[in-house]
């Protein structure tokens, strides 16, 4: 994490920000791809925890240097953003609390409500960027497909439920596992996130 602090009209403000995608959650990239208009200080709060009119007391030109480097260290989370959609590797595990799961690298066998909701979710993805882009065969999408995150949340949280919760497949109850695995970092969910739908069964 990296730390500032910021020059306010009522005193000084302590902000921390993620410097590695280990460290962001995928809630919080959730929640910054859904600014409607990107600003600075929305950035800033979602990665923060800091509120709105808290960031709004900022001293702008006596922080003006501490900001910059906030800034760059948004940039940075940028490229690293850019970097690991086609880079990172799959990991072979994710820790939910205290339990350890295998990340297998197949979704069809998963239970079959599991795999339907996620193969639905997916193809609503693969459908509205290939009407937006065009590229209706496999290569073409495949090479510049960008799901949306939330979406890539609600197909973990149909892979993972069952087992981490260790019980039956129930689709509303996967949808609310949605709110434990926006809790994960990026860099272990946006991997998988990725080989899932551009690997996913026909």
């Amino acid at each position: 994490m990296y730390t500032q602090t910021l020059k306010t009209t009522i005193g000084t403000l302590k902000v921390s920000i993620p410097t590695d995608l280990s460290e962001m959650t995928l809630g919080q990239l959730i929640a910054m791809q859904e600014i409607e208009i990107p600003e600075f200080f929305h950035e800033i709060s979602i990665l923060s925890g800091k509120t709105i009119s808290e960031l709004a007391q900022v001293n702008q030109t006596e922080s003006k240097k501490e900001l910059e480097l906030i800034g760059e260290r948004l940039l940075s989370l940028t490229h690293q953003l850019l970097y690991s959609s086609t880079n990172s590797p799959i990991p072979e595990f994710i820790q939910f609390g205290k339990k350890k799961v295998n990340v297998i690298k197949n979704l069809s066998v998963e239970p079959a409500g599991a795999f339907m909701a996620a193969k639905d979710l997916m193809a609503d993805e693969i459908n509205k960027h290939v009407a937006k882009f065009g590229g209706g065969d496999d290569e073409e999408w495949k090479k510049s497909i960008q799901p949306s995150y939330r979406a890539c949340a609600m197909i973990l949280a149909h892979y993972f439920y069952t087992r981490v919760i260790g019980g039956l497949y129930e689709e509303h109850k996967a949808e609310e596992f949605y709110n434990i695995v926006i809790e994960l970092s990026v860099a272990q969910t946006l991997p998988i996130a990725r080989y899932f739908f551009l690997n996913y069964p026909n």
